[in-house]
C-alpha cells in the first residue's frame, strides 16, 4: 500500500468516501472540541479507507480525493484552507524540510 502514496497529487486516484464517512467529516468540520475532532477524524479516515493520518504528501491527497466531490458546498472550502496553510515557508511548502522528524501540519490553531 505504501507505494501508491508516492504519485504526484494531481494524478491521485481514490474512491469516494461512503456515507459514514461524510456524515463523519461533517461532524469532524464542525466539532468544538479536540476531543471531539480526534474521535471523528478517525471515522473520516476508516470513511475513505486511509490509515489515520501521515505526512502531508502522502496522505492528503487522498483524503481529499475521497471526500471533495462527495461532501456538500458547505464544507468543501477546507481543502483551499488547507492547501494555503501546508504551502507557507513555515511548512516548507509541504516538504518534510530540514528537520526529519516534523510530520505534523498544524490546522485550527488560530483565525483563519
Amino acid at each position: 500500500m505504501v507505494s501508491i502514496f508516492r504519485r504526484q497529487a494531481s494524478q491521485v486516484k481514490w474512491d469516494r468516501a461512503n456515507a459514514d464517512g461524510i456524515e463523519a467529516f461533517k461532524k469532524f468540520y464542525d466539532s468544538e472540541t479536540l476531543e471531539e475532532a480526534l474521535e471523528t477524524f478517525e471515522k473520516v479516515c476508516e470513511g475513505a479507507k486511509l490509515p489515520r493520518g501521515g505526512r502531508f504528501t502522502e496522505f492528503f491527497p487522498y483524503l481529499k480525493a475521497a471526500y471533495k466531490d462527495a461532501l456538500p458546498y458547505k464544507y468543501k472550502e477546507i481543502w483551499k484552507i488547507l492547501e494555503k496553510k501546508a504551502s507557507q515557508n513555515l511548512y516548507e511548502r509541504n516538504t518534510i524540510g530540514r528537520v526529519e522528524r516534523n510530520r505534523v501540519l498544524v490546522v485550527g490553531a488560530g483565525p483563519v
